[in-house]
C-alpha cells in the first residue's frame, strides 16, 4: 500500500469519531428539514442513504484501524501517538536517525496491514 494513504488512514483516524458524529448531525437536519426540501421524497431519502453508506464506511474504517493498532507494542504505539494524534509526550527520542528509521517500518507494517483488509487505493478513492 501507498504509505500516502497509510499516513492519512492514521491522521483521519484521531477524528474519524468527530466525523461520525457530523454525519449523524447531516442525517438529523436533512430529515428534519425535508419538509422545507421541494425535490421528490426519494431523491431526499437517496441523500439520506448515501450518507448513512458514508457513515456506515468510516465505522468500519475505524474499527479495522483500531484492530490493527492494538497488534502493536505498547512502545510502537508511542511513535503513532507521537508523530499521527499529537501526543507529543509519547516519544522523547523524536530527533535521532533510529527513531525515523522506526516511523518509516511501522507505517511501512501498518499500510500492509491495512491493504491486508481491503483498505487499499481503490476504497480510498470510492470513499
Amino acid at each position: 500500500m501507498d504509505k500516502v494513504y497509510a499516513a492519512a488512514a492514521l491522521y483521519a483516524f484521531a477524528d474519524i469519531d468527530d466525523y461520525i458524529d457530523m454525519l449523524d448531525q447531516s442525517v438529523m437536519k436533512k430529515a428534519l428539514a425535508s419538509r422545507c426540501d421541494h425535490r421528490p421524497a426519494d431523491i431526499q431519502a437517496y441523500d439520506i442513504v448515501d450518507i448513512i453508506i458514508l457513515k456506515e464506511n468510516l465505522i468500519s474504517f475505524r474499527n479495522t484501524v483500531q484492530s490493527i493498532l492494538n497488534r502493536f507494542t505498547d512502545e510502537e504505539l508511542s511513535y503513532f501517538r507521537y508523530k499521527y494524534f499529537n501526543d507529543k509526550t509519547a516519544r522523547s527520542d523524536y530527533n535521532t536517525r533510529g527513531y525515523f528509521r522506526m516511523q518509516r517500518a511501522l507505517l511501512r507494517t501498518f499500510g500492509c496491514r491495512l491493504y491486508n483488509k481491503g483498505f487499499d487505493e481503490k476504497w480510498f478513492n470510492d470513499n
